[in-house]
């Protein structure tokens, strides 16, 4: 069961992707947020401090459902690629307002990237992290026409 404080971000998260739906990400203003949300104006201020910060909290949330979901012994390559175009349109939200970098943050965040890990450790993770999503990326520039299957197949990471 989900704190009301967790339920008003889930609300405000998913009342900005509605915005974004229909409005330029930069002319989206907190009041626009929270008036889609049904919460009071200050509800904002007391969760975050950016929208970019509302679009991780969301993306949070995707990328724990995805790990959630993994099938383990299942290809890495197709289950991202999977992810990315189950999630196509919020996906396609963030590359309109520029703000795709921060898929990159929840991908290190899913492999526990941490300013603790060593120089190997964290090199490794970001050169992951970083590989996935440049794969993705061309593939959503590229029309996404491949399947997940044959995506996973071109980069044969397992």
């Amino acid at each position: 069961m989900e704190t009301t404080s967790e339920l008003s971000k889930l609300y405000l998260s998913e009342a900005l992707i509605q915005l974004m739906k229909t409005k330029d990400f930069a002319k989206i203003t907190n009041k626009n947020i929270t008036d889609r949300a049904g919460l009071s104006h200050i509800t904002i201020y007391r969760h975050f401090d950016t929208k970019e910060e509302i679009l991780s909290y969301y993306l949070a949330r995707m990328f724990k459902q995805w790990k959630e979901d993994w099938q383990e012994g299942e290809n890495m390559a197709y289950q991202f690629f999977t992810f990315f175009q189950r999630h196509q349109e919020i996906i396609g939200l963030l590359y309109r307002a520029g703000k795709q970098y921060l898929l990159i943050d929840q991908l290190l965040a899913s492999y526990d990237y941490g300013r603790e890990d060593s120089n190997a450790v964290a090199y490794s993770k970001v050169t992951v992290a970083y590989f996935i999503f440049g794969w993705c990326d061309e593939w959503y520039k590229r029309g996404m026409v491949e399947t997940p299957a044959e995506m996973a197949k071109l980069c044969q990471l397992r």
